[in-house]
């Protein structure tokens, strides 16, 4: 449950396609959700991904104070083990044509496959 000073900060958002389940998790920078895919096409995700459990990471939404550094590094660790690959078939004009992709051979490091991923 949040607190009031929590809703305050971090709002009632929700990402389109996602539809949050439970509080997770409070951190230092951000709240923690249990969600579903709700809509997996309308975020430009694979229809597997329709209805799976996923985490979503909430930051607060404060205008012109800057991202936390911890949180900049976070996203940028995600980047590097799981960047963007123009899907086969396309030229990556859009944002509908990129998927993540593994940085490394999970079937040589078949561990990458536990770690935390950005979908979107």
């Amino acid at each position: 449950m949040l607190l009031p000073s929590e809703k305050e900060k971090y709002g009632d958002r929700c990402p389109v396609g996602y539809k949050k389940l439970d509080l997770l998790g409070k951190g230092g920078i951000a709240l923690v959700w249990l969600a579903t895919v709700k809509d997996a096409k309308k975020r430009g995700l694979p229809d597997e991904l329709e209805g799976h459990r996923v985490a979503l990471k909430q930051f607060p939404k404060v205008r012109g104070i800057p991202i936390d550094n911890s949180a900049k590094i976070e996203i940028e660790t995600c980047n590097v083990l799981f960047p963007l690959s123009v899907k086969d078939g396309f030229e990556g004009d859009n944002d509908d044509e990129f998927e993540r992709t593994y940085a490394i051979d999970p079937e040589l490091h078949p561990g990458i496959k536990s770690i935390a991923r950005l979908i979107d």
